[in-house]
This record gives C-alpha cells, sequence and structure tokens, in this order.
C-alpha cells in the first residue's frame, strides 16, 4: 500500500524569526513594578533560590550590568534576559533609563516577569502641554500681568472677574479658557475648570497651595529613600520617648496640685459646717439660723455652678471639674517648663505617619 504525504514549505526567514521568538517567549508568571523616585529607581525580583530581593537601578549604568547583579546574587540563575513586549531581547550596552520610558520583560532562566515602568505609569502628572498660539497672543502678557498684580490683596479671583477683564480687550469666553488653561499649565495659577464646586475660583497662589499641600503629607521626609526613612525614625522615636517622660511628669505633678485643691474644698465645706453647727446649738438658736444657712448654701451652689458654666460652656460635675482643673495646672506647668504641646501632637504624628510609610513601602516589595 502507497502511503501519500502532505508537505507544507515555510520560508526560511520565517522560521528563522519563530525560533527566535520561540527561543525567548514563555507565558508570564507574574508582574513587578519599578518603585522609587528619580535617581533611587528600586526593582523587587523574585529570585529562583534566593527569593525576592531588591535591586537598585542607576540610571547611568547599563542593562547588563543589572543582569549581572541579578546572576551574582543567585547562582542557580543560568540565563537572564531584557526583553521589550514583543519579546525582542535589548541590548546589554543601553542604559537603565531606556526601562523607565515602557514596560518591558524579565526572563529569568525560563520564568517571565512583566516589569511596569514608573514613567508610564506617572506620565500625565509630570507632564502637560502649553498653547503656543495663546502665548503668542499680543493679550498674554497683559492678562499676565493682570493675574499677577491681584495677588497683592487676596488669594482668589472669581472666574467672572477674569471674564470681564477678557471682555475688555475684546476676547471671548472661549478664548478666555484657553488663557487660563495656559497659565495653569504654566503654574502661574490654579484653576480646575471641569470641577462642579472650583471652577468659579482662580487661586492666585499655587506656590502657597503646593507648599501646605507638602508640609501636610511632610513631604521631605516621605521623598527619603529606605534608610534614612528607619534612621530619622528613630531618632524622632528617642525624642518622642524623652517628651512622653517629661509629659507623664507634669501630669503627676498637675494631679497633685489638683488634689490639693479638691481637699481644701472639702476642709472649707467642714469649716463651714462646725461654723453653723456652732451657731446653731451654743450662739443662737434655728429659727435665727435657717435663712442665714438656706441662703448661704443656695448662693454657694448657684453662683459656683454658674461661673463653671461661663468657663467651660458645660454643666457642672465633680468629675469634669476634676478635668477641668487638671487640664488648666497642666498648662500652667507646660508653659513653666517650656513644654510644646502642639510639638508634642505634631511629632505623635509624624512618627506614626513615617511608620505606616516605611511599613506599606516593606509590603511592596
Amino acid at each position: 500500500m502507497r502511503r501519500s504525504y502532505t508537505v507544507f514549505f515555510q520560508p526560511v526567514s520565517s522560521l528563522r524569526s519563530f525560533r527566535a521568538a520561540q527561543r525567548f517567549y514563555s507565558t508570564v508568571a507574574g508582574d513587578i513594578r519599578i518603585h522609587g523616585n528619580p535617581g533611587n529607581w528600586r526593582l523587587a525580583v523574585p529570585l529562583p533560590s534566593e527569593g525576592k530581593r531588591v535591586f537598585t537601578l542607576p540610571e547611568n549604568n547599563t542593562i547588563a550590568s543589572f543582569l549581572n547583579n541579578l546572576q551574582v546574587d543567585d547562582a542557580t540563575i543560568k540565563s537572564v534576559h531584557a526583553l521589550d513586549t514583543d519579546d525582542v531581547r535589548l541590548s546589554g550596552t543601553l542604559q537603565n533609563h531606556y526601562l523607565f520610558d515602557s514596560d518591558w520583560k524579565l526572563k529569568i532562566n525560563d520564568t517571565v516577569y512583566r516589569v511596569h515602568s514608573p514613567v508610564q505609569a506617572e506620565a500625565g502628572r509630570y507632564f502637560t502641554t502649553v498653547d503656543e498660539k495663546i502665548q503668542k497672543s499680543p493679550h498674554f502678557k497683559e492678562l499676565k500681568q493682570f493675574v499677577t498684580d491681584s495677588r497683592g490683596d487676596r488669594n482668589i479671583m472669581k472666574f467672572q472677574d477674569f471674564l470681564a477683564k477678557c471682555s475688555s480687550l475684546g476676547i471671548n469666553e472661549p478664548e478666555a479658557r484657553r488663557f487660563l488653561r495656559t497659565f495653569h499649565n504654566l503654574g502661574i495659577i490654579l484653576h480646575f475648570e471641569d470641577h462642579m464646586e472650583l471652577h468659579e475660583n482662580i487661586f492666585l497662589h499655587p506656590s502657597g497651595i503646593s507648599t501646605r499641600i507638602e508640609e501636610e503629607i511632610n513631604w521631605p521626609t516621605i521623598s527619603l529613600p529606605i534608610e534614612e526613612k528607619e534612621s530619622k525614625l528613630e531618632s524622632w522615636r528617642e525624642e518622642l520617648a524623652n517628651l512622653e517622660e517629661i509629659k507623664t511628669n507634669l501630669l503627676w505633678l498637675a494631679d497633685k496640685r489638683v488634689q490639693a485643691v479638691k481637699w481644701t474644698i472639702f476642709l472649707g465645706l467642714c469649716a463651714q459646717f462646725v461654723l453653723f453647727a456652732r451657731f446653731t446649738w451654743w450662739d443662737y438658736d434655728w429659727g435665727v439660723m435657717e435663712p442665714v444657712t438656706w441662703f448661704t448654701t443656695v448662693v454657694e451652689t448657684s453662683f459656683t455652678a454658674y461661673c463653671y458654666y461661663l468657663y467651660t460652656r458645660s454643666e457642672y460635675s465633680n468629675m469634669d471639674m476634676r478635668q477641668a482643673l487638671l487640664s488648666w495646672q497642666f498648662d500652667k506647668l507646660a508653659k513653666n517648663y517650656k513644654f510644646s504641646v502642639p510639638y508634642y501632637e505634631g511629632l505623635k504624628k509624624r512618627v506614626k505617619d513615617l511608620e505606616m510609610d516605611i511599613h506599606t513601602q516593606d509590603s511592596i516589595f
């Protein structure tokens, strides 16, 4: 019996391309992401035998040096390559900054990881466009000067005020919005034209707003490398421990003073009782002392309770009275011993925020 065979011919060039792709391509095992900031980029790589390790990516070093560091750290790595998203091998002579422009792949032995670029994710926040036609307009400098001059006496300008100025120059509303958009992109003002509640306001001091935001999130600290953060956290903890000890001692002294005040009031009431008893049963009689005791008791109670209400804006109770006296004495002692309560509270917040930041960073890597 004769057997028949069907033969398919494949062009040589296509076969070579297929073999090259087959050589480098395999299923993606997972995603990893470059973290950090310019000048301090880091990549946590899952090594075959050593587990996850963090490697720095200096921008001026080559890709080959990074791949060599992987093989030095883990002897079980027989081959390691950097590929683009089309599985084309990247040259080792390229500098690391090429890896920050777009996503790529890292192939360790037969395992492939997709690496997400930081610039790819953050590009929209760092780059913007400026309308060159608006910049070349004869009204650009005049409107810019108008905005700059308005900063002297206010922080916010209403959109209608800006629109009125543009109308006096013969500029319609769509064109005025283009001017505002250009000023916003240049950092001269802040104008959130798509925000429902803020679109009517033009913020004239963008640098002041950014400074307040940086102070609120403690930007000089959270932008530090992890080693410097841990060192600063240790220093802050020591300072906070000293302040905690001082605060504890001041609270103890304040409590002793409050106890003295409470016993003084108690002894005063006892003396009043003994005095009224003598007047009632020895010097005079109940008929004489009854209106005196009633008047004294009512006046004492009403006067004390109302004075407490005027001072604390709350109803009188013994526990609230004690807490008010304790706070008053503590404030006096803190002032005498130069203990800054706002600085202490701010330090506690900074320590808590930095601990959370380091914990978050550790969980990422």
